[in-house]
């Protein structure tokens, strides 16, 4: 399967194999139509929507395989879906917007968020991003103390973000 995306005005085709030739692990493979039932139901699994107003449709995945501007890579093991994460690009911007990860509850912990955030990270770099970008719940410090020991920088605060009234917290960095 193949994927174009364009990122600060250049067309960029994305395959599992051209991911991979970039050292991504290969238990991370990008989301095809198969797959969209048993990634729906792990949104489902692990987002609740009263804190979480754009969790993943049937039709937002399928954007995403087609035309859509942004990539979800799977994490799997042995054909089961461990986890996920979407990144998204703005034609525009020479950054990577890592959107949104999940993994599934029974392999939390055992290091698939770990390898998704890094496989963003080398996706973008990749692809010629020079910064990823993403955006947190406020009230997250733990998640937030993570990504600042990875070398986020917080950049702005955005004020009733979240379904519940909860702020987010704006990071970035630099990854070339």
């Amino acid at each position: 399967m193949s994927k174009i995306v364009l990122i600060h005005e250049t067309t960029q085709a994305v395959t599992n194999e051209r991911l991979w030739e970039a050292g991504i692990d290969r238990r991370i493979c990008m989301v095809e139509p198969k797959d969209i039932n048993e990634l729906l139901h792990l949104e489902q699994t692990c987002f609740d929507p009263q804190f979480y107003s754009s969790l993943l449709t049937q039709s937002a995945i399928q954007h995403l395989i087609g035309k859509g501007n942004g990539i979800i890579l799977l994490s799997k093991q042995e054909d089961r879906l461990t986890g996920y994460a979407q990144i998204m690009f703005r034609r525009n911007l020479s950054a990577g917007r890592f959107y949104s990860l999940a993994v599934h509850p029974d392999f939390q912990g055992k290091g698939v968020a770990n390898l998704l955030f890094k496989s963003v990270e080398q996706t973008c770099k990749a692809l010629g991003a020079d910064t990823v970008l993403l955006e947190i719940r406020e009230d997250n410090r733990a998640l937030r103390y993570r990504y600042e020991k990875l070398g986020y920088l917080p950049y702005r605060r955005v004020t009733d973000y979240y379904p519940d009234g909860c702020a987010a917290t704006k990071m970035k960095r630099k990854i070339v």
